[in-house]
């Protein structure tokens, strides 16, 4: 880690200068994250994730194996979201909307929130994650807030007390709550204007997908399934 070798440069620590070749080997693995070193002074990272970062998708593995799942997810802030025509695998590219966006200025996709999965992970995996997003350059790793909602149980005393209102599939003296939301606002990579601007004509890019929601304060969002 770019941390360990720049600790390198003190000699009177006990430790020994690197070499040119070791110090740009390291500088060129924090290419595209240059917060490296104030990332690591936390052990774990809040990612969300819309694409083929998701898990039983094509590239989950990046996020790394020590990884703890928190759960569906939606954006609070509509976003366009913009796919390539013809190719499922290319990456989705989320952009923020702006207020004066109705979804009928040029071609551009309707605003709406953006569905996907939050995930913790190390915060050494951002070096990976940077770098297959290109961060800086094609995307900017941004914090974001996201609604995160759920639905508490509740253990009632009398197992047939309200067997109408019980979890299908759990036992009767599970009783499920009314849904609630929690706002967590994790790292989220949001495509650049000026670099993808100039790429998204009508010929290669269109809107996705939209579906509708059952949640009261989200009517459409955007939903990416590969």
């Amino acid at each position: 880690m770019l941390t360990s070798t720049l600790r390198k440069l003190v000699p009177e620590y006990g430790y020994t200068l690197p070499s040119r070749e070791e110090f740009l080997a390291e500088l060129e693995k924090t290419k595209y994250t240059p917060d490296i070193s104030k990332l690591e002074e936390q052990a774990w990272q809040k990612v969300f994730v819309i694409d083929e970062l998701k898990r039983r998708h094509l590239k989950h593995s990046l996020l790394g194996e020590d990884i703890h799942y928190a759960g569906p997810a939606y954006t609070q802030d509509p976003y366009r979201l913009w796919v390539k025509r013809n190719d499922p695998t290319a990456s989705p590219i989320p952009m923020k909307a702006s207020k004066e966006d109705n979804g009928f200025v040029r071609y551009f996709p309707s605003p709406a929130k953006i569905k996907g999965e939050v995930w913790f992970v190390r915060s050494e995996r951002l070096l990976a994650l940077d770098t297959y997003k290109q961060n800086t350059v094609e995307f900017r790793r941004k914090r974001v807030t996201v609604i995160l909602p759920y639905r508490p149980l509740t253990w009632l005393k009398d197992p047939y007390k309200d067997p109408d209102n019980t979890l299908s599939g759990y036992r009767p003296s599970v009783k499920l709550g009314e849904e609630r939301v929690y706002l967590l606002q994790p790292w989220m990579y949001v495509g650049r204007h000026t670099f993808w601007e100039p790429h998204l004509t009508a010929f290669d890019y269109e809107g996705g997908a939209l579906h509708k929601s059952s949640h009261p304060w989200c009517s459409t969002f955007y939903h990416v399934k590969r």
